[in-house]
Formats: structure tokens, C-alpha cells, sequence
């Protein structure tokens, strides 16, 4: 969880209700974009083939097609990730009208939360 920057982009991973997911919220230059994820293994697996990796202090991402990589991230190194923003504060930050809204939808449909979740009734 949290935002991962590089350069112009960032990626927002927020946590879901439902066990075993999270949110991915990519935004740059005005710009956002949603996507659902599936965590297994350490690795986040998106709803539209894209794959989520943590090496060192690095977020790497590449794209699956056929459960072969076909592209990566090679030129946008996502480094050191920084706490969570609330939703509202990040969609101050996108300016194209369709994306803002089609991402606040889209996350509150998928049951995403703008926190980190209580673990067993604790902080």
C-alpha cells in the first residue's frame, strides 16, 4: 500500500474490503485511471494484465498478455512509497473531468477504502 512516484507518474495502491485485493489508482499530468488488483505471492496482478512488483524500494510494472511479460516499465522507476492520501485529496489532483469522476465511482464500487484497514480489531 501507499503512492509510488516516478517522474511525471504515480501509483496509488490503496487497500479493498474484500480480502485479497486492492485498488490501483495510476494518475499523471492531470490524468487518472483506476484498476482492481489481486494480491498473491507479493505480487499485485491486475484486471487488465498488468503485474505490480516490489524490489527493494522500488515499485517495478510490466503487462501480461498470454502469461508472457510483452512490456514493462523499464524508462518510469516508481521508487520509495509515501503514505496513503485520502481519495478526496488525490481527485484534487486529477483535472480531467471524466477520469475524477470515473475513478471516484469506480472506487467506491470495488468497496476501496482511502486507509489502511484495522487488523483483528487493532491499529
Amino acid at each position: 500500500m501507499g503512492v509510488w512516484y516516478g517522474y511525471e507518474n504515480s501509483k496509488h495502491i490503496y487497500p479493498s474490503k474484500t480480502k485479497g485485493c486492492v485498488c490501483v489508482i495510476s494518475t499523471g499530468e492531470g490524468y487518472g485511471d483506476f484498476d482492481i488488483g489481486v494480491l498473491s505471492n507479493g505480487v499485485i496482478t491486475t484486471s487488465r494484465g498488468g503485474v505490480l512488483f516490489k524490489e527493494g524500494n522500488y515499485l517495478g510494472s510490466g503487462l501480461l498478455r498470454d502469461g508472457k511479460f510483452v512490456e514493462n516499465n523499464g524508462e518510469i522507476p516508481f521508487h520509495s512509497p509515501r503514505p496513503l492520501e485520502p481519495l478526496t485529496k488525490l481527485l484534487g489532483n486529477i483535472f480531467e473531468s471524466p477520469d475524477k469522476s470515473q475513478v471516484s465511482q469506480q472506487f467506491k464500487d470495488a468497496g476501496c477504502i482511502s486507509s489502511r484497514p484495522f487488523i483483528n480489531g487493532g491499529k
